[in-house]
């Protein structure tokens, strides 16, 4: 978005950016596979066919839908299948998921104060104030960090022990199967530590970002 007017890609052949017109001026833009935005008064809307209980009662596809319940957002992460989850403050709302039988957003249980929330396909993400990652939902590949066949799914935020003080996390994945994911954050040296679906573990585990000789970017590469 600039200057509060919104532009999406729409789906053609080849993809083209449109203008799209929000009901007011934009301050941010929603994360997600919703084309959702965040009013300069904090009010969150987003544009397209409801999923999961994303939206409340009477929405419709093709109309800009006010997400009724919550207080002036600052940041929003839209889900597919699992939740959907707004910060407010430093208070994460959630709301919604494929088990959901209403559109019903509030505080997340288990958490304390939270900088960001991520949320992907099948699972879920917070980073806290004091830099610990908190996730849940489904853990296929071990985007829980913790064994797959230990734990399938568990609803409740549980601190990723192993993980070190973050500054930021972002959620992934969910192909090639139902449940799979992946996490990676990044530590206050700026170092990239990841876990689940992307490297095969549960343990969150260092990413080595040297680059290869002669890979782009690496020294003496075309």
């Amino acid at each position: 978005h600039v200057g509060g007017a919104v532009s999406c890609w729409k789906s053609a052949d080849p993809p083209r950016l449109e203008a799209v017109s929000p009901p007011a001026p934009v301050r941010a833009l929603g994360d997600g596979p919703l084309a959702c935005v965040i009013g300069t008064d904090g009010a969150a809307r987003c544009l397209g066919e409801a999923i999961a209980q994303a939206l409340p009662p009477g929405a419709a596809e093709g109309r800009w839908s006010p997400l009724r319940g919550l207080p002036p957002v600052d940041a929003l992460s839209m889900g597919l299948s699992l939740t959907h989850c707004a910060r407010v403050g430093t208070r994460a709302w959630c709301w919604g998921g494929e088990d959901a039988r209403s559109y019903r957003p509030t505080p997340q249980r288990g958490l304390g104060p939270v900088r960001h929330v991520a949320v992907a396909e099948y699972h879920a993400c917070a980073l806290g104030t004091d830099g610990a990652v908190w996730c849940w939902g489904h853990n296929s590949s071990g985007q829980l960090a913790r064994p797959a066949e230990s734990v399938e799914h568990d609803d409740t935020p549980r601190r990723v022990d192993a993980a070190p003080p973050a500054v930021t996390v972002a959620v992934g994945g969910g192909e090639p199967c139902g449940g799979c994911g992946s996490v990676c954050v990044t530590d206050t040296h700026g170092a990239v530590w990841c876990w689940g679906q992307l490297n095969g573990r549960h343990t969150p585990t260092r990413v080595d970002l040297t680059p290869r000789p002669g890979a782009p970017g690496a020294p003496g590469a075309p």
